[in-house]
């Protein structure tokens, strides 16, 4: 028997590190233990060849490489499944893309990325699916601190988590409140760069929820 799915996305550009990642289709229970189940992926009518246990979120997530396979325009995704002596293996997830492009409108078209980004929330950057960690970095020329004077950072809400560098040491981490951090001991008179490396939570990519 054999289930077959399809999917389509358009682009504007041809990212160059494009992946596709599968979740929950690539390995199924068979007794005790796991087995890689029979699956075909087209994509654009070629074979995607190569799927690895996967190193981007977790190893039962295979993966591999898009390289030569999209196009600018619709492109067409197809998965086909087999199953000889056990349950009919479905695809639970949808696949994911990840690579260097952003995305645009509702229903999103692929993208290149943009040179800078606000303060808006990733969300309404391009990034309606990326999980993982964005640096927020600006260099401030401070004063000299007077005797016993310490010095923090505040910052507003931080979704989900924080860590603050200041001039390449690392002041701390926070994922709730008080959103505070000493940096006292890392600033000096002069020009100092600090780096905010904000990591959000999995919700985005495999929930498809953005925040």
């Amino acid at each position: 028997a054999m289930l077959e799915f399809r999917a389509r996305f358009d682009t504007e550009i041809v990212p160059e590190d494009a992946r596709l990642l599968l979740d929950g289709l690539a390995v199924e229970k068979v007794w005790a233990r796991t087995a890689v189940v029979s699956f075909e992926v087209l994509v654009n009518g070629q074979r995607v060849e190569g799927f690895q246990p996967g190193t981007y979120l977790d190893h039962y997530i295979y993966e591999a490489s898009l390289d030569g396979m999209l196009k600018e325009g619709r492109n067409e995704v197809v998965i086909r499944t087999r199953t000889h002596l056990y349950e009919l293996p479905a695809v639970r997830y949808p696949a994911i893309v990840v690579g260097h492009f952003a995305l645009r409108g509702r229903r999103p078209v692929l993208v290149a990325e943009p040179e800078k980004i606000g303060q808006d929330g990733w969300d309404r950057e391009g990034y309606p699916f990326y999980s993982g960690i964005g640096v927020y970095a600006q260099t401030v020329r401070l004063g000299r601190l007077g005797a016993g004077v310490r010095a923090f950072l505040q910052l507003e809400r931080v979704g989900d988590a924080v860590e603050v560098v200041v001039n390449g040491r690392s002041c701390g981490i926070r994922a709730w409140e008080p959103w505070e951090v000493e940096i006292t001991d890392a600033i000096k008179a002069g020009d100092n760069l600090i780096e905010l490396r904000i990591a959000n939570s999995l919700q985005n990519l495999l929930v498809q929820e953005p925040k």
